[in-house]
């Protein structure tokens, strides 16, 4: 339940603070909210939050800027030089930093936020994640994370006669006894398109089995 009100309440938090706020008058304060989730069933979520947040704030009105997350960072990029962004950006914890260092944070906003939460109110070690470099303050309140992982039904495993992967090679061997082309049944399935899944996906995979995409020269290591 908190997490849900986090988001709204750093955009009221952002938008006092920030003059790119568009002021219909002195009691009539509207909000672009810019976020990633595209698909109808989100937008249909976080129009009720919008709604509960409206009639809780009489006078402040939100307005969805839903963007594909694909072409999000460079959304960004467009409005921030012709000065159009939105008061409140979701956005990773990794680009915030980029962010930040363009001066696009509005630090003492997200100080704001956070203080009036309660830094109590957040998992373990996520505020550590969006600290600045220097310790000296937040890029942004946490409002959710992602979580990747390998997902696989124990029915089929257990109709194959093949027990639960608990490592890699476990996990090759069970995709390549499942895979079944000839009759479209796959032992795995990753994505390949050029997209942000793609990176996300892989990385897990990669960082797992210790193949850093840079050494400590900062030279990149991949060959492939």
């Amino acid at each position: 339940m908190i997490k849900s009100k986090i988001v709204l309440l750093s955009a009221l938090v952002s938008c006092t603070l920030i003059s790119g706020c568009k002021e219909e008058n002195k009691n009539n304060v509207s909000i672009e909210f810019m976020h990633s989730s595209v698909e109808q069933e989100r937008q249909a979520v976080i129009s009720k939050l919008i709604a509960r947040f409206e009639k809780e704030n009489p006078g402040i009105t939100v307005k969805q800027v839903p963007v594909e997350e694909d072409a999000y960072n460079t959304k960004v990029i467009t409005l921030s030089r012709s000065g159009s962004l939105p008061e409140v950006i979701e956005t990773s914890h990794d680009y915030a930093k980029v962010m930040d260092k363009e001066q696009l944070i509005d630090r003492q906003a997200v100080a704001t936020v956070i203080s009036n939460v309660g830094e109590g109110a957040f998992y373990d070690g996520v505020l550590r994640i969006v600290r600045t470099e220097d310790g000296s303050a937040w890029t942004g309140v946490p409002v959710s994370a992602w979580i990747g992982g390998i997902w696989y039904r124990k029915d089929v495993l257990a109709k194959a006669g093949l027990e639960e992967p608990k490592n890699w090679q476990q996990l090759l061997d069970v995709a390549q006894k499942l895979n079944d082309p000839a009759n479209k049944k796959y032992g795995i399935a990753l994505p390949t398109a050029e997209s942000v899944l793609t990176e996300q996906s892989f990385s897990q995979f990669a960082l797992s089995n210790q193949a850093n995409v840079f050494n400590a020269e900062g030279k990149i290591t991949l060959d492939t």
